[in-house]
């Protein structure tokens, strides 16, 4: 038994339902797979609505953006990088001077520009309309009202349109001639929406076949901007959820309050100095918050003793991640974090605990928490000792690389505080 009385209890019926409430949530990413078929299916009939001639030009059009649909769907990355790929792809395939996707901040009510090619990053990064249906037709009015309505706004000469000559709200050198603005939205809301643009030198003339095309393809991105932003919100909430839960563990004892985060920041500067992936910055994030999740099953009587704890009680303590790897196992999705809880306690020289892992054969993200854990451990008060300096903290550091810690890591972690 992991608790020695009705507390404690309670505190594990508190995580069991947390998780049930995780499984019960699972977002299916194979909707997409399954729409991906259902693309290749729609081509031929796409191309029965054109003459002979154009049908080769629109088979490649549309496997290539077939690919991208099917690219995207299979990278696992954040949502801002997979939309990257969808406006890259477009761009390249039909030789646009410009691609936008702005999506809906349900929040704040505004329309974000989140990815551009064609026009500068710090621009389209800014970029944030309020939801509000204006007199005239900017450009900027044309994306807030397709937003709103629902429906496609299609210029085919901006240069001969009053209401769109205006330059001075652009950067240099991004006026365009023509631009057809669609929402991206599936039958139960809009997210946002794709923007696709010619320059004016641009030889490219907006026909039916290309309009037809990218409404079609931007049905496919409604599917996946759709499923993206469930799986990002419902991220969020888990993330909260298991956030809530570390702080009830660190209220237990005011002296660790705020250690999980701080874990957070020591081990993120760690992972952007290394260049993690997305995936492994994710997983790190969620093993450093919850890293001692598994000290809810450890006596209070030792996890709160002020003084030197006896050999036996060690014993107990040491089993805390072990009880850690038990409670996020009850999770799918997150075995990669349970692996970081259940060795964050080996060390290099192979001295550590519970497997006697050495090296490089501790993981990774283990090996992060391990030297963020420590260094905080150090600086910080606890029951049985007075906070140590940084400097103090950092000489220990690297006093025990290549015993205790990954030395290439710990050189890292120093660096970046001499830095």
């Amino acid at each position: 038994m992991f608790f020695d009385d009705s507390n404690r209890y309670f505190d594990f019926l508190y995580i069991f339902y947390i998780i049930q409430y995780m499984k019960d949530h699972k977002i299916i990413i194979e909707e997409l797979r399954i729409e991906n078929e259902r693309l290749r299916k729609e081509i031929s009939l796409l191309k029965t609505n054109f003459p002979e001639h154009y049908c080769l030009k629109i088979n490649e059009r549309l496997e290539a953006i077939n690919e991208i649909i099917h690219f995207a769907v299979s990278e696992m990355a954040d949502i801002d990088f997979i939309l990257e790929i969808i406006c890259r792809g477009i761009r390249q395939i039909f030789g646009f001077h410009r691609v936008g996707i702005m999506l809906i901040n349900e929040e704040d009510k505004t329309l974000e520009g989140r990815v551009s090619f064609g026009l500068p990053k710090e621009y389209i990064k800014k970029l944030k309309l309020p939801l509000k249906l204006k007199d005239g037709l900017g450009m900027r009015e044309s994306v807030v009202r397709a937003a709103i309505l629902g429906e496609p706004i299609l210029v085919l000469d901006r240069t001969k349109d009053p209401q769109y000559i205006n330059r001075k709200k652009y950067p240099e050198k991004s006026f365009s001639r023509q631009f057809i603005v669609i929402p991206i939205k599936t039958r139960k809301k809009t997210y946002g929406i794709l923007t696709v643009a010619t320059s004016e030198e641009s030889s490219l003339l907006f026909n039916d076949q290309i309009i037809e095309e990218i409404k079609f393809f931007t049905e496919q991105v409604s599917i996946l901007v759709e499923n993206l932003m469930l799986v990002e919100n419902n991220e969020k909430l888990h993330f909260q959820i298991l956030g809530s839960l570390a702080e009830t563990i660190e209220a237990k004892d005011s002296s660790t309050g705020g250690h999980s985060n701080r874990v957070v920041k020591y081990s993120m500067f760690i992972a952007n100095r290394i260049n993690l992936s997305f995936e492994q910055k994710k997983d790190l994030h969620f093993a450093s918050v919850l890293h001692d999740i598994g000290k809810i099953g450890i006596p209070d009587q030792i996890l709160l003793k002020p003084g030197k704890l006896t050999k036996k009680e060690r014993e107990v303590i040491k089993t805390h991640s072990n009880i850690g790897k038990k409670i996020i196992s009850g999770i799918e999705g997150l075995e990669n974090v349970g692996n970081v809880i259940l060795h964050h306690h080996e060390r290099w020289d192979g001295g550590g605990y519970p497997m006697n892992l050495q090296g490089k054969n501790i993981p990774i993200l283990a090996r992060i928490v391990s030297i963020s854990d420590s260094f905080d451990a150090m600086i910080s008060k606890r029951p049985y000792k007075e906070p140590f300096t940084i400097e103090y903290a950092i000489t220990e550091l690297i006093n025990n690389r290549g015993t205790q810690f990954d030395p290439e890591l710990v050189d890292v972690f120093v660096d970046y505080f001499k830095d």
